[in-house]
């Protein structure tokens, strides 16, 4: 769970190789699955401590951020 500035109350739930974020009173629903775009045709960014793929991002999510 966290909690907003304006005291709005989000619920962060584990699906599948995805994480579920949905408000207290069920306004907000939205699913976020993971995302790395690198560098492309030499441009963009590289992540040197990105994940290799969906099933180890969520492990670290659940790891260091999920209870």
């Amino acid at each position: 769970m966290i909690r907003l500035s304006n005291n709005l109350t989000l619920q962060i739930i584990p699906k599948d190789y995805a994480i579920k974020v949905v408000s207290d009173d069920g306004r907000y629903s939205k699913i976020f699955g993971w995302e790395y775009i690198g560098p492309i045709n030499g441009r963009g960014t590289f992540c040197d401590i990105c994940t290799e793929d969906e099933k180890d991002a969520l492990s670290i999510l659940r790891k260091y951020f999920l209870r």
